[in-house]
C-alpha cells in the first residue's frame, strides 16, 4: 500500500520552535505532552532528532523536537501556562525559540 504523501510550502514557516528532553523519565513526558499541545494548537512538526550522551555502558539519549508555525506572532508561552496547571516540570524544559528566515 502506498503512502500518502503531503506537500507543505515550507517558506510560509515564521516560527520556528525547539523541545528539547532531558535524560529523565518525567522530563521526556513533559516535553512530549508540550509537543503534542502545539501540535494541537496548530503547529507543525518539521524534525525529531536524537543525541547520545554518556560513555558505552551508561548512555542516555536526548530528543529534539522541531516545530513550526506559520504566524510569527505563535505564542508558547500561554501553552507552556496552561501546561503548568497539570505539569510542573513544563516550565524547566529547555525550548528554543527561532525566528525563520526572511521570505526571498
Amino acid at each position: 500500500m502506498k503512502s500518502k504523501q503531503q506537500t507543505f510550502p515550507l517558506h510560509t514557516i515564521r516560527k520556528i520552535v525547539t523541545v528539547e528532553t532531558g535524560s529523565s523519565t518525567y522530563s521526556d513526558s513533559s516535553a512530549t505532552n508540550l509537543v503534542n499541545a502545539l501540535l494541537a494548537r496548530g503547529w507543525i512538526l518539521l524534525n525529531i532528532r536524537t543525541n547520545d550522551y554518556g560513555h558505552p555502558t551508561e548512555r542516555y539519549t536526548v530528543l529534539f523536537y522541531t516545530l513550526g508555525n506559520t504566524d510569527p506572532s505563535a505564542d508558547i508561552e500561554s501553552i507552556k501556562a496552561e501546561l503548568r496547571e497539570q505539569d510542573s516540570q513544563i516550565p524547566g524544559l529547555k525550548i528554543i525559540v527561532t525566528p525563520a528566515p526572511p521570505q526571498i
